[in-house]
């Protein structure tokens, strides 16, 4: 995936301000832009264990969009997240900072592209672990599914990792959650950039997974 004009002028006005000694990219246009190339992703995510005031970021932000000659910015805040619409020509563009209040394995480190932080291979797979839990979203999946296939990803062992970084998830409910996410695969099909076998994929899903989410799902469709 190529990241456009705007999700690069973005990173680059964010990496000038206060923000990137606070914040450290991730999410899945990182994911696929910087280390998989497998999907369409056009949200760029920041993370940071501290807590910003929300004043400090919008103070920023007011700035890239001076910068950026942004038309338009649109500001919402739901519980721990602030995100940002940012409007440029025909161009949109979302930006969320988010106060993510659990320890990364390994720190963000600086790329040569842009002047940001950004999350390890390994924390981005611990924390889809997490977001397919939560959520069951066929982009979790096949980011997990595309990590197994090019990086050897061990979902076994990134799944200790996870438990251990955010305790409450239980194996059995994960798998469940993921071959639920399968089952709707047809929804992220238009934004991925390699094609997919459905089967081949809900088939390798039930074996990285294990048998309990089976046993999970059926309870939950009787």
């Amino acid at each position: 995936m190529q990241l456009t004009q705007l999700q690069k002028q973005a990173l680059n006005a964010i990496g000038q301000t206060e923000l990137a000694k606070y914040f450290y990219w991730t999410g899945g246009t990182l994911l696929s832009s910087h280390y998989l190339h497998h999907r369409i992703s056009e949200d760029l995510d920041f993370f940071s264990d501290d807590l910003i005031e929300e004043e400090a970021v919008l103070a920023e932000m007011n700035k890239i969009k001076k910068i950026l000659g942004i038309a338009k910015m649109i500001h919402t805040t739901r519980m721990n997240r602030q995100q940002y619409i940012l409007q440029k020509g025909k161009e949109q563009l979302k930006v969320e900072f988010v106060y993510f209040p659990f320890q990364s394995i390994l720190k963000p480190k600086k790329i040569k592209q842009f002047p940001v932080k950004i999350a390890s291979l390994k924390d981005i797979s611990v924390n889809k672990i997490f977001a397919l839990y939560q959520r069951a979203e066929p982009k979790d999946i096949i980011d997990l599914y595309c990590l197994h296939k090019a990086k050897k990803l061990n979902i076994n062992e990134i799944t200790k990792l996870a438990i251990k970084k955010f305790d409450a998830i239980d194996k059995a409910i994960l798998a469940g959650k993921a071959i639920e996410a399968v089952e709707r695969i047809d929804e992220i099909k238009p934004l991925l950039e390699k094609k997919i076998n459905a089967k081949e994929l809900k088939s390798e899903v039930e074996k990285l997974f294990s048998k309990p989410g089976i046993k999970y799902l059926s309870t939950l469709l009787v």
